[in-house]
């Protein structure tokens, strides 16, 4: 007669997948940029060139 085996069920459990898509920080990162950017261009904008002067400066 044939003796039965168990088999236990030790299976391993598989590591975990790191998360689908960016990072967290990512988009925190991201948009602080852009506000960043959009202050510089704001600053611009309000910005007045003096051409005679600016002329002068640069020596030609």
């Amino acid at each position: 007669m044939a003796e039965v085996v168990e088999v236990e069920d030790d299976e391993e459990e598989c590591p975990k997948c790191p998360p689908v898509g960016a990072p967290a920080w990512m988009a925190t990162f991201a948009d602080m940029a852009t506000l960043l950017m959009a202050f510089f261009v704001l600053i611009l904008s309000f910005a007045e060139f003096n051409t005679p002067k600016f002329k002068m400066i640069s020596g030609s």
